[in-house]
């Protein structure tokens, strides 16, 4: 049913998407009906193996396919074109706010993604939501969370999880010149939640 998150979002078709943490490119076949053989869609990984196999066995399956560009970003860096400044329609975060509250790393990337994002685009974030989090992952505390190996960059892959309420996502990401638009509920997509933002307008 994640398919409906995209749904949720209106017409999208021809737009420009990036998918920052694409991993092993779940949410692309879904962004690719959505937008459609002329749309464009980045998909963004710090994994080299998460993305050839995006790259190989994902990509050629999909209708706008000559229109894929798999990326290689960095922690700090997006490492999107910078054509692409003020041009991107919708930024997917497909379950890796747990990444980027790790050390902070949303310092440097939500501010990226906001000159990145176009006047109208939105900044779409999907996570699961604690029931889920604490069946499948087990949570981590803040102690835990300071003893992660410096060096260990695929946090969130392994067996705890930092949960964050969507009250908390909120929070986080209003103070890097977004303002939330809505809540995608939970009958939508069940064990999930989706909170959907905005550029905030400079002039208010």
């Amino acid at each position: 049913k994640l398919d409906e998150i995209i749904q949720n979002l209106g017409n999208i078709k021809d737009k420009i998407c990036v998918d920052v943490g694409t991993g092993p490119g779940i949410m692309l076949p879904m962004i690719d009906n959505a937008v459609g053989a002329k749309g464009s869609i980045y998909a963004l990984d710090i994994d080299k193996n998460f993305l050839n196999y995006t790259k190989n066995k994902v990509v050629p399956t999909l209708k706008c396919k000559d229109n894929v560009t798999t990326i290689e970003s960095k922690v700090d860096d997006l490492c999107l074109p910078k054509e692409l400044n003020a041009k991107v329609d919708v930024f997917m975060l497909a379950f890796v706010v747990n990444y980027l509250q790790e050390k902070e790393r949303y310092k440097q990337i939500l501010p990226q993604i906001s000159n990145y994002l176009s006047k109208d685009g939105v900044l779409v974030i999907l996570d699961f939501d604690q029931e889920f989090v604490d069946a499948t992952f087990g949570t981590c505390d803040e102690n835990e969370e300071e003893n992660h190996n410096d060096n260990d960059d695929k946090v969130g892959y392994g067996t705890k999880w930092k949960y964050l309420e969507p009250e908390q996502i909120d929070k986080l990401v209003t103070g890097f010149g977004f303002k939330f638009d809505r809540f995608i509920l939970k009958n939508v997509v069940p064990h999930h939640h989706c909170l959907v933002f905005k550029k905030k307008d400079p002039k208010k």
